[in-house]
C-alpha cells in the first residue's frame, strides 16, 4: 500500500494550520512537534501519556487536545507532543471522524455517516 498522506487542518486555541500529515494506522494519537504545538497555541494537559513505539522504545509524552478537520469532517483528538519529522495522524482521529484507510487505494474514506458520537 505504501505511505498514505492527507491534507488536514489542525486547530488549536491560537490558530489553525493546514498541513500534510502521514496517516499512521499503527499509532493511536496524533503526533506533533513542540514547534507546531507552540504555533497552534496548544495547551498542554496535566501529566504525561505513556507511549510505546514500533522499535520497542517507551516514553512519557506531553499531550494536548486539538480540533482536526479532514474530508469535510471536524472533530476533537488527542495529540502527543514530540520531535518528529512530520505530523502523524493516528487512528483515534480517524475513528472520531468516521474515516479509515482503504488499503486497496491508499486513500482515506468514510466508514459511517458523519457526526460525533457521544
Amino acid at each position: 500500500m505504501g505511505h498514505v498522506y492527507v491534507e488536514a487542518r489542525l486547530r488549536g486555541p491560537k490558530q489553525g494550520r493546514r498541513l500534510k500529515m502521514l496517516v499512521d494506522t499503527g499509532s493511536t494519537y496524533l503526533m506533533i512537534s513542540p514547534k507546531l504545538a507552540s504555533q497552534l497555541g496548544a495547551i498542554k494537559l496535566p501529566g504525561r501519556i505513556p507511549t510505546s513505539f514500533a522499535d520497542g522504545a517507551r516514553e512519557e509524552l506531553e499531550w494536548t487536545g486539538l480540533i482536526v478537520e479532514l474530508e469535510d469532517r471536524r472533530g476533537g483528538a488527542i495529540a502527543v507532543i514530540r520531535e518528529c519529522e512530520e505530523p502523524l495522524l493516528g487512528v483515534e482521529a480517524l475513528e472520531a471522524l468516521g474515516l479509515k484507510v482503504d488499503p486497496s487505494t491508499g486513500k482515506v474514506e468514510a466508514t459511517r455517516a458523519y457526526g460525533a458520537r457521544a
